[in-house]
């Protein structure tokens, strides 16, 4: 699928900005996001509530999904299941 250039730029600035985390640290997407200019939590956090997905507030003012609740682990992608179903 190919990509448009506004996402290329996302792709290139999010790699870049991963590549500087030091070794042995780690840091968030939304942090990442945050360093190269895309701060967009408002955004989700509405896209994220309507499809009924509580968000938690904290003190400092920091969003959280309960991934004990919402979050989604599987052992594989669905996709994998209709390629297997198909022969491949």
């Amino acid at each position: 699928m190919p990509r448009s250039d506004e996402a290329k730029m996302w792709f290139s600035a999010v790699y870049k900005a991963v590549q500087e985390v030091p070794y042995g640290r780690v840091t968030s997407y939304g942090h990442i996001a945050t360093l190269i200019g895309y701060r967009g939590a408002a955004r989700q956090e509405a896209a994220l509530q309507q499809e009924g997905v509580q968000i938690e507030h904290s003190n400092m003012g920091e969003r959280s999904v309960d991934l004990g609740t919402y979050g989604w682990f599987p052992n594989h992608l669905p996709s994998e299941d209709s390629e297997n179903e198909n022969g491949a």
